[in-house]
């Protein structure tokens, strides 16, 4: 058994050599039995230190599995890998991010591609470290032992077992890096789908802090926000904590067109991004319908239909095209225009859309969603006139939520309740879910 200690292991000697310095245990055994480890919870890039060393990670030329903005658990869980015996294992307390981040993905391929996973164990509501991380104990090995995967989910305390399933690891390797999430349903859509992301540019919103070239440390977001319309405050604005589904709770209004804003902003986006309808929604909010123009910073999430920016031209929307599609923007454009926004909205806040989100994030955290999470969405193809129901729903929601006593009057917070709840069904309806599935979505199976 081999503790893995991290500035040994990896720490500013990266070219450690375990095999000559443990030349016994790879002469008889050709690596350690067992190899376990609590890595360090810090990013790679944080920090001079950490820069240094990821630079001597990445020059070593002896991690493959170093991807995107990678954390120093990863070639720290890869060391530990290569370091086991054909009959060996690896047994690591590591934080549950590495289950659906980015950045873990080419190490939950080299898992799945070259080892067996024997246990996955994730914790819920417990307090393991003051690091403020949620822990998950990985037990991975190079042979197949039982040829069965064990998932618990432990709640409060080690011993109170939420669930546990059982599935052939041959079964465990067929769902690849999704296998790993703490919940995860494989969904099976018999209809004809288009991915949210083709239908779609989407972005984030500005970032309002000063940019670091120009304008360094000369104002900060709050400098440009004001909670009454004024001359030079002449933008409505909003953030992510200030909508929900279907409503605006609150806007101020942003500085616009000056020398600051949006010149010498860190990321000013482009201004059709706002001039065109829209949907609007925060990480972990539902999303806002919008035709007036709002304005919004970086905790919201932008989506606009390509046919909606025919004639905008940018490196942001090129970029975006080449990344995230296989089709050519001309392809996009006449694709997008047939998905009424609206219609599109009622599925975003569907509580299947919320499910099928968290079934395929990548955020740690639950209803927390990126660009990409979105992106995958799949949208239901039908044609204008089957999604005319749909609009109707959500324009009955928008005529009650935009009213100025809505978020005091009980009986139309009442009605839009019921009103989301049809959409629902019509959702459970528009994906033929089966009673299981639909079960499943629900929470009560």
């Amino acid at each position: 058994t081999f503790l893995l200690n991290s500035k040994r292991s990896l720490g500013y000697t990266v070219d450690f050599d375990f095999e000559i310095f443990f030349s016994e245990v790879f002469s008889e055994k050709g690596g350690f039995d067992v190899v376990i480890a609590n890595p360090p919870y810090v990013r790679a890039d944080s920090g001079a230190e950490h820069l240094l060393l990821r630079k001597k990670l990445e020059q070593s030329g002896v991690y493959q599995t170093l991807y995107e903005k990678w954390d120093l658990l990863i070639p720290f869980v890869e060391k530990g890998l290569r370091i086991t015996n054909s009959a060996g294992g690896l047994i690591y307390i590591v934080s549950n991010a590495v289950c659906t981040s980015k950045y873990a993905f080419k190490l939950l391929d080299l898992v799945q591609g070259e080892y067996y996973t024997h246990s996955v164990d994730h914790f819920d509501d417990m307090e393991v470290f003051e690091a403020g991380v949620v822990p998950v104990v990985l037990h991975v090995g190079r042979a197949k032992g039982n040829a069965i995967t064990r998932k618990t989910i432990r709640r409060g305390s080690f011993g109170n077992v939420k669930t546990e399933t059982r599935m052939p690891t041959s079964e465990f390797k067929s769902l690849g890096r999704n296998a790993f999430r703490k919940d995860y349903t494989p969904v099976l859509l018999n209809k004809d789908t288009v991915k949210l992301g083709d239908l779609y540019y989407m972005s984030v919103g500005m970032v309002l802090n000063a940019d670091e070239r120009m304008a360094q440390g000369e104002f900060t977001k709050d400098d440009l926000i004001s909670e009454t319309e004024t001359e030079t405050h002449s933008r409505r604005y909003i953030e992510g904590k200030d909508i929900d589904a279907y409503i605006v709770r609150r806007s101020r209004y942003l500085e616009w067109r000056t020398t600051r804003v949006p010149g010498q902003l860190r990321r000013a986006t482009f201004p059709e991004l706002y001039e065109s309808p829209k949907i609007m929604r925060g990480r972990v909010t539902g999303g806002v319908y919008d035709e007036a123009g709002l304005v919004c910073n970086d905790s919201i999430v932008i989506f606009v239909r390509f046919s909606d920016l025919q004639g905008v031209h940018n490196k942001s929307i090129q970029t975006s095209i080449r990344k995230f599609s296989h089709l050519s923007r001309a392809e996009l454009e006449k694709t997008s225009e047939r998905f009424d926004l609206k219609y599109v909205l009622s599925i975003l806040n569907s509580r299947f859309a919320i499910r099928y989100l968290n079934n395929i994030r990548r955020h740690r955290m639950e209803n927390y969603f990126y660009p990409d999470d979105f992106r995958n969405l799949p949208i239901r193809d039908i044609p204008p006139s089957e999604q005319r129901p749909f609009v109707e729903v959500v324009d009955q929601i928008l005529s009650l939520t935009k009213d100025e006593d809505y978020s005091s009057d009980p009986t139309k917070q009442g009605k839009v309740k019921e009103l989301e709840r049809q959409i629902d069904h019509m959702v459970y309806e528009l994906y033929d879910l089966t009673p299981e599935e639909i079960a499943v979505v629900e929470g009560t199976k």
